[in-house]
């Protein structure tokens, strides 16, 4: 399995939404100058994080984004599920395979089981967890002398 550059944006992105979490909407122009990416790439990756559920828009001259659930309801499963399939592909199909059945059945409990374990992984951490993470580092920055 390997994860997209588009997927790991998308995650940034809504960990960024998430950091900021509040009623207020964030333009995707801030947005994108504190990610370091390009606007337009940024409003690419908003519209399949805003059709699952994630994201939602106002629109106008004081619009942008925010999450559209509390941080600690969103996990990297639905965000990175939003962009792209997460699972480990079958490679190997049925006609492909030799006269050892049992071999494939083996290894393939085994694919069957590390993809069970990265969707549990990956549907255990939430968008708070990350907040609550940047939170700590950002107060590990600072020196206070008294």
């Amino acid at each position: 399995m390997k994860v997209s550059i588009r997927s790991k944006w998308a995650l940034a992105s809504t960990v960024y939404f998430a950091v900021n979490y509040s009623d207020n909407v964030i333009p995707l122009k801030t947005a994108s100058k504190a990610l370091g990416i390009s606007e337009k790439y940024l409003e690419q990756l908003v519209i399949p994080l805003k059709k699952s559920g994630l994201l939602e828009s106002i629109r106008g001259v004081q619009g942008g984004y925010r999450l559209k659930k509390h941080p600690k309801e969103i996990t990297v499963y639905e965000v990175l599920g939003s962009i792209e399939p997460i699972e480990f592909s079958d490679e190997v199909t049925s006609e492909d395979k030799g006269e050892d059945k049992i071999l494939f059945n083996v290894t393939d409990e085994f694919w069957s089981q590390l993809n069970s374990y990265v969707i549990k992984k990956l549907s255990e951490k939430t968008l708070e967890d990350f907040r609550d993470e940047y939170s700590n580092k950002s107060d590990e920055g600072f020196m206070y002398y008294i």
